[in-house]
């Protein structure tokens, strides 16, 4: 395998003492894998579909119920869920360091006209934009996803007045 490459998940059945690629997977086995490689395997977890579909209908929730004071901050469930991310830690950040203080300022009111859920600090003359990480499945594991999820929805029930145990069970009502 090339080392650029990112090998893509293989599901195996064990049969006896060995690990066989499933038969779907035979042939991306095959093009990934020379004869005689040695290949460390890791076990992905897979997160529950019930929990991630609980987790979006109690954030859901959560968006419907804000205190005024955050009702007219966010535009859409998403926007309250990025900017939940971005300030529980799970983001990036990429700092600009601009000229003035007020260059910074610009540059925030610029990037928030163009998309108004983007999420720019401002200290001195540094502007910090912040990327949520992805909570797709497949960018974010079972482990991570859990965290996400229990710092989110605190967040949010926070912001609702409200608890997570009743932002969980609204949201078991409406699913």
């Amino acid at each position: 395998m090339s080392k650029k490459q990112r090998p893509k998940p293989i599901v195996y059945v064990k049969v006896g003492n060995h690990l066989v690629p499933i038969p779907r997977f035979l042939r991306l086995f095959h093009q990934q894998w020379a004869e005689g490689e040695e290949v460390i395997l890791d076990v992905l977890l897979q997160r529950s579909m019930a929990s991630h579909n609980h987790y979006f209908a109690a954030l859901h929730e959560g968006f419907l119920n804000l205190a005024e004071e955050y009702a007219q901050e966010f535009d859409s469930e998403e926007h309250l869920r990025h900017w939940c991310l971005c300030k529980e830690g799970f983001c990036t950040s990429t700092k600009w360091v601009m000229n003035t203080a007020e260059d910074a300022r610009q540059l925030r009111k610029a990037l928030k006209e163009a998309d108004a859920a983007t999420i720019v600090g401002v200290e001195g003359n540094v502007a910090t934009v912040y990327h949520p990480l992805s909570q797709s499945m497949k960018a974010m594991g079972k482990d991570a996803f859990e965290e996400s999820k229990k710092a989110v929805l605190a967040r949010v029930a926070s912001m609702a007045n409200t608890t997570v145990t009743e932002l969980k069970k609204n949201a078991g009502r409406a699913a």
